[in-house]
Parts: C-alpha cells; structure tokens; sequence
C-alpha cells in the first residue's frame, strides 16, 4: 500500500509548532534557592504549555539563572529574595552565564539560544487577583521604598503628587519603639535633641532665675541681679536650634 501523500501547505506549521516546544521568551515564576554571594536563583515557571499529546505542562525548574537588578553609575538597590517571590524570566540570545560569572563576552553555547538554559531572572511584580484586588504597599500618589509593610520604608510625596497642596516630603517609616531611625551607621547611639523642647526648658530655666526674689542682703542681691541679667543675656543671644525642613515626632511624655 502507497504512503499517503504529503500535504507540504502544512510543513512550515508543524515546523513551527516543533521549534515553539522549546522556544522560550519570557516566562512568569517564583524564586527559589536564592544565592546572594553570587546573585543567582533557581526559577519555578508558573505558565502552562499544551504540547502535541494535548497536556498541560510546567517548565521544569531553572537553576542558576542571574538575577538582574537596579544597579548603575556606582549604585543600586539590594535586597534578598525568599521562597515564592515573583520573577519574570526572560530567555536570551545565548547562555548569558559567563558575562554575570567573569564579566567578559559570554562564549557560544549550541542550541541554548531562547531556551530555558539562557535565562535571566527579574525580580518583581505581585500577585492580586482582580476580582479580589489586594492595594499596593504605597498610598496613592506616594513613591514607597522599603519594606513592603512599611516597618522600614521611605515614603517619596513629590509635589502635587498625592495631592494638590502637596509640596514635596518625605518620610522615614520606621516601627521599632527605640533606636530603629539611626544616622551615620548602625551603631549609631546618640539620640536627636528636639529644638521645641530644648528651647521650653531653657525658658523655664530663664524664668525660674528671674523669679527669685530679693534677699534683702545688698551683696547677695547685687550677686543675684547680675546672675539674672547674664542668664537673660545668655537666653536673647541663642542661636536657632531648629532644622527648617527636618522634623521628628518628639520624645514620649514622662509619666
């Protein structure tokens, strides 16, 4: 019996439906077995494929895929991943390893190109789903970085951002009761005086002094008028104490 004829109208469709298979683009995952010495994670793929047996299947996980993040001119944004963090894995034209690992140009590697094997990892996104939408981790308007609870995060208002009468702030949000908002370096210890109340108690100090009354000793009263009027003198010639455009909630009131 003659084999059937063959339909060539349809070769460049399954030759097209060969080589997706494998081809790769981009690929939504989560992350696993992070490595921070070397930046380099393991992808779990969270997108299904339909193959000729008409399946649903998962990519196999990817391991040691670079990990791109914000970095440039001498800075950068740091931070770990754990478990479950989003990716968005992007497959290259060849295997990009030897770059991320030496720096220098990434030798060809044969039939890596657009493959599970040439992927890079960038972290982010989130999942909400949008008949149950969870909000951000920013308020609207806000530019927020840091934690995304806000335990340690910098809140960025530009001007008329959040709102019309905004004109430009940011906060430092931290939510430790002590020591959690140091300057300098972590082992920070001296705390911020608060001009307000440095000022409040050097008035009442000023005040308790001018109170003092007269001994009836004119030595004695010689000596505490002169401590009074250098005192008053002291108190008019203090410099500002306050920062214009830095401020802190003040010390917790003393039961």
């Amino acid at each position: 019996m003659a084999d059937p004829p063959i339909d060539v109208s349809k070769i460049p469709e399954l030759a097209r439906r060969l080589v997706y298979q494998d081809f790769r683009v981009a690929l939504p995952a989560c992350a696993l077995n992070f490595d921070r010495d070397t930046s380099r994670v393991t992808g779990s793929p969270r997108l299904q494929f339909q193959f000729t047996d008409r399946k649903l299947r998962v990519d196999p996980d990817i391991p040691g895929a670079p990990v791109i993040g914000y970095a440039g001119g001498g800075y950068c944004i740091a931070h770990d991943l754990r478990d479950g963090d989003p990716l968005l894995m992007l497959s290259c034209d060849g295997a990009p390893h030897g770059f991320y690992d030496t720096g220098g140009a990434a030798p060809p590697q044969g039939g890596l190109s657009h493959s599970l094997a040439s992927m890079v990892a960038f972290p982010g996104g989130r999942v909400s789903d949008p008949n149950a939408p969870t909000p951000p981790a920013n308020a609207p308007g806000e530019c927020l970085v840091g934690a995304v609870d806000g335990s340690a995060a910098v809140r960025l208002r530009g001007a008329s951002l959040p709102a019309p009468d905004e004109l430009g702030s940011m906060v430092l949000a931290v939510a430790g009761p002590e020591a959690s908002l140091l300057a300098g370096g972590p082992d920070a210890a001296d705390p911020v005086a608060c001009a307000n109340e440095v000022q409040a108690n050097l008035a009442a100090l000023n005040a308790a002094i001018a109170a003092l009354p007269t001994t009836g000793n004119p030595i004695a009263d010689l000596a505490v008028t002169a401590i009074k009027g250098a005192l008053l003198a002291w108190v008019n010639a203090l410099q500002p104490m306050g920062d214009l455009k830095m401020r802190v909630e003040g010390p917790v009131p003393l039961p």
